[in-house]
């Protein structure tokens, strides 16, 4: 993971461009019809375009953001307006705090494994909405691995 400097940007952000980095990140993407620079080089399990440099990854949409629009404030996320997280359309990123983020995702109404996404059963951890029900049963399952193990 790449540290941040006290301006939330990657420290060394400089060594971010040059010709050899922004031709191999160009050759990364295909332009789709609606808009959305579809990155199609390495992707994070998360679903999101990942870039390494110098043994470090970095999402591609926030190198997309720093060289296109500027910097990365500390604390804010760059969201997808597109809501495609292998975008890197300068046009369709914003930026956005971990509340307004979540906040924009309140639509989703249940979680990945189908419980209801209501305010008793929602938590924000790191600015991601996170069903209870799911954390507890992975917390419960970690806990008895670890008993398991010890």
């Amino acid at each position: 993971m790449w540290r941040k400097g006290k301006s939330g940007n990657p420290e060394g952000v400089n060594q971010f461009s040059g010709v050899e980095l922004e031709d191999r990140f160009r050759r990364q993407f295909v332009i789709l019809s609606n808009g959305c620079w579809q990155w199609i080089g390495s992707f994070t399990p998360a679903g999101y375009g990942k870039i390494v440099i110098e043994k470090r990854t970095i999402g591609a949409h926030k190198i997309s953001y720093l060289w296109h629009v500027g910097d990365i404030p500390e604390g804010d996320l760059v969201h997808h307006s597109c809501e495609n997280k292998g975008c890197v359309n300068p046009a369709h990123l914003e930026l956005k705090t971990p509340l307004t983020h979540a906040r924009f995702h309140l639509h989703k109404s249940f979680c990945k494994r189908g419980h209801a996404m209501t305010e008793e059963n929602m938590m924000i951890y790191r600015g991601h909405r996170r069903c209870k029900l799911c954390t507890n049963e992975l917390q419960k399952a970690r806990y008895h691995q670890r008993k398991a193990a010890a």
